[in-house]
């Protein structure tokens, strides 16, 4: 059986819009398309605690994919591999 307070928090959450949970496109964290990951780069990713990048091409708002962070596993910090020749995940765009 669902608690009273239960309850009401599911009615709260029910009259919220999705604007209300983003984070704007110039405050979130993402990875230039032509960019490297290094050390400094790989820290900066961990310390966001994401589990999925964003990438972008140009300007922020073009994202192009997505790069899952379990997947960084094998990147050396010392080659500055190309985040281009990662395996990005494309997003969907319909039209």
């Amino acid at each position: 059986m669902m608690r009273l307070p239960s309850l009401l928090e599911h009615f709260e959450l029910a009259k919220k819009t999705a604007r209300v949970a983003m984070t704007p496109i110039s405050k979130a964290f993402s990875l230039y398309l032509d960019g490297t990951l290094n050390l400094d780069t790989l820290n900066a990713i961990i310390t966001m605690g994401q589990s999925r990048i964003p990438v972008y091409f140009g300007s922020l708002t073009n994202i192009v994919g997505l790069i899952l962070v379990k997947n960084l596993l094998v990147v050396d910090p010392d080659e500055d591999v190309l985040i281009r020749r990662m395996m990005i995940r494309k997003i969907l765009r319909y039209v």
